[in-house]
């Protein structure tokens, strides 16, 4: 069993352009890039929720043909 407090690592590839836009809105609501990378996948979640209802884990996370569920969560 996962410890309850563990961080799991999600590798997302952009652009330098991005990157660097992303970083000026994280510094300016004050956190840092990563936590403001986290805040944004958070209130997407939030929000797909309230319009849909809980989006149950066992669900696969990248459906599509070759991809199954990601295991351990």
């Amino acid at each position: 069993m996962k410890h309850p407090a563990r961080k799991e690592t999600i590798t997302v590839l952009v652009d330098g352009r991005t990157k660097a836009k992303l970083r000026r809105l994280a510094g300016d609501s004050y956190r840092t890039l990563s936590g403001y990378v986290r805040h944004l996948i958070l209130a997407h979640i939030r929000e797909a929720e309230a319009l849909r209802g809980p989006i149950p884990v066992e669900e696969p996370l990248c459906p599509g043909p070759g991809r199954g569920t990601i295991k351990g969560i």
